[in-house]
């Protein structure tokens, strides 16, 4: 019996369709409709991540904050009770894919960014829209990043935190608290005593004291400082 013409074509599928088209021109097609398509460009982006260099530490900064820009902020906002970013919740999945992976150092890049970009773009809108998305944008990322603490170096991302928590951005966030819950979670796996006497070999070394180098170096001895004296205060040293 003949197969009806129409019939047959209703079953060709999309791998059928492409199979003869070279890699160039599938490569061209996607750059040309990403470019117009945000949610195209973002869903290449999460798929293929991890083929960038993993040098440049910035990358998720950069795509994650493109995304963020192209979210809407309208009037309805005002009305809603809470409200998923779907930005955000695609890129907290994929740290939990790396995670997962046990791609820990992938995971926590991810979530650095997510904390970076997610904090500006809310510093920048409206004080009523920012206080309506979900908060788990402010504490899912840092729960990721201290799940992966014992397989990644404690002191460098110690370091990190302690000078990323002081920027102005994070004011109008709830990530100063979960800032501080993962310092206080950091600290004790840093030698205290060895890591002011570091930071004073460091700044015996820095030829501009009033630089912006020798001022890192102070902020982060002094948190260290501040944090023995509160210890000794209570009776805990």
């Amino acid at each position: 019996m003949a197969t009806n013409k129409n019939e047959a074509n209703q079953n060709i599928t999309l791998a059928d369709f492409i199979k003869d088209v070279s890699a160039q021109e599938l490569r061209k097609f996607i750059i040309t409709k990403a470019k117009y398509n945000l949610e195209l460009q973002n869903a290449v982006f999460l798929e293929f991540s991890k083929n960038i260099d993993n040098a440049n530490s910035g990358k998720y900064s950069v795509i994650i904050r493109k995304a963020l820009e192209s979210v809407p902020i309208t009037d309805e906002y005002y009305h809603e009770d809470l409200i998923n970013i779907t930005v955000m919740d695609q890129w907290l999945e994929k740290a939990k894919e790396y995670f997962n992976q046990k791609q820990y150092s992938e995971a926590v890049l991810i979530c650095k960014a997510c904390i970076e970009e997610y904090s500006k773009w809310l510093y920048y809108i409206d004080d009523n829209v920012s206080s309506v998305f979900y908060s788990e944008y402010c504490s899912l990322p840092f729960s990721i990043i201290k799940d992966s603490l014992k397989h990644l170096d404690k002191k460098d991302l110690f370091e990190y935190y302690i000078l990323e928590m002081r920027k102005k951005k994070y004011s109008k966030t709830a990530f100063i608290f979960e800032f501080k819950n993962l310092i206080k979670k950091l600290k004790t796996s840093v030698n205290t005593e060895t890591y002011i006497v570091e930071q004073d070999e460091l700044l015996k070394k820095a030829k501009d004291k009033s630089s912006s180098e020798a001022e890192i170096i102070l902020r982060k001895k002094y948190f260290i400082t501040g944090a023995l004296i509160k210890k000794k205060k209570h009776g805990l040293l």
